[in-house]
């Protein structure tokens, strides 16, 4: 298909490459897989003077605007530039779409657009992964908005029933498309030289999270449940975030800071290392949209252990492609570790369950071109 020919999208979302988790991974596997099809510009934050205002890309352009720091305060006022970026953007590229990656960040930019081109549909991305009554205690007097904001959305996109229903509570009048997040099998597989990932009775057992060190992911649980497992089964944490301090203190004050590591918020291609020298995925999430690093683990070949929140159940069957633990609940992960570690052939089950599972629905490729034909071909 000709440039002429293609159809434009205004991606507006906080963060893009390089600044970006598993949000932003998602528009742009998409976009890229996509560019023969439509071009897609991206308006986003400016997190750092190094990050040009500007870039050329295969899918489109991105556009930065805003910025520098991560203070909320410079992250609100976004919004509104944003929303007037926009609206200057579209003078200039007359786009057919406005695609809303995350309504938490990104509905006000969005609004500002649609009420000066009330044509242009607005396809939203739900991703969120904070509970909602969080989310609507963050919005305040602004809660009006939000709602006014998702009666105008076209089409949404929820990467799991769960935040489905969240479209639904929050306004949306529609039927939401449910699409997960994908996987880049190629770089989370192991390699051919690895053996299969399997649990040695006479060795270190090593349990691994990759995720942000705030309260929704749990790492305190996990560290609770170490202190009832044998000393051979230690934890990996790749991450940072803002409750660094206190579970390295947690770890001293239970005695257990030879047996926790901190990596640290590494770039995420060092990723699939630390899960290639794991035996077991474990985060026992309080909430959760998805999770796209418990798919990331199970295309490593890892044994994976959560929560039933949020869209954990999406593709956590218990005994099949996981184990469940419980909110809050050291004893269950205990228990559930223990299980992996004891039981072989569960173990073996669940790590081929889990890799057939993310070759077969969980694929980059495979998800893309959903969000055509389900999403991108019906506006």
């Amino acid at each position: 298909m000709t440039t002429e020919n293609k159809k434009r999208i205004l991606i507006l979302t906080l963060a893009w490459r390089p600044i970006e988790s598993g949000g932003e991974i998602a528009p742009r596997e998409i976009a890229t897989r996509l560019s023969s099809y439509y071009e897609f510009d991206v308006l986003g934050y400016r997190f750092s003077k190094s990050h040009p205002k500007e870039e050329k890309t295969s899918y489109g352009t991105v556009y930065r605007i805003g910025g520098t720091g991560h203070s909320y305060a410079k992250k609100n006022l976004f919004s509104v530039m944003a929303g007037l970026k926009a609206l200057s953007l579209h003078r200039a590229n007359k786009y057919d779409a406005i695609w809303v990656i995350m309504a938490t960040y990104n509905s006000g930019s969005a609004l500002i657009f649609s009420l000066f081109n009330p044509h242009v549909p607005i396809i939203l991305t739900l991703q969120e992964g904070d509970p909602f009554p969080h989310i609507y205690k963050r919005l305040g007097v602004l809660r009006p908005l939000w709602h006014l904001f998702f009666r105008r959305v076209k089409k949404v996109q929820a990467i799991s029933k769960y935040l489905a229903l969240f479209a639904k509570e929050a306004g949306f009048d529609g039927e939401p498309v449910v699409i997960g997040n994908g996987v880049e099998v190629s770089s989370f597989a192991r390699p051919d030289s690895m053996k299969e990932a399997q649990v040695d009775e006479n060795g270190p057992v090593v349990l691994v999270s990759h995720s942000r060190l705030v309260k929704k992911n749990a790492h305190d649980i996990v560290i609770k449940a170490l202190a009832l497992l044998s000393e051979k089964v230690v934890y990996i944490i790749v991450g940072g975030g803002e409750e660094e301090a206190s579970l390295k203190e947690l770890a001293r004050s239970l005695g257990l800071e030879r047996r926790v590591a901190f990596m640290g918020q590494l770039p995420i291609e060092k990723t699939p290392h630390y899960l290639h020298r794991a035996h077991i995925f474990v985060r026992p999430s309080r909430s959760e949209g998805l999770g796209a690093s418990f798919l990331e683990a199970m295309a490593a070949g890892l044994p994976i252990i959560g929560t039933r929140e949020g869209g954990i159940p999406d593709f956590l069957t218990d005994g099949e492609t996981g184990l469940f633990c419980n909110v809050d609940d050291p004893e269950s992960v205990a228990r559930a570790v223990t299980r992996l570690i004891e039981d072989k052939a569960l173990y073996s089950r669940i790590s081929e369950n889990g890799k057939r599972l993310i070759n077969e629905k969980y694929t980059w490729d495979v998800i893309s071109t959903k969000m055509k034909n389900e999403v991108f071909d019906t506006i």
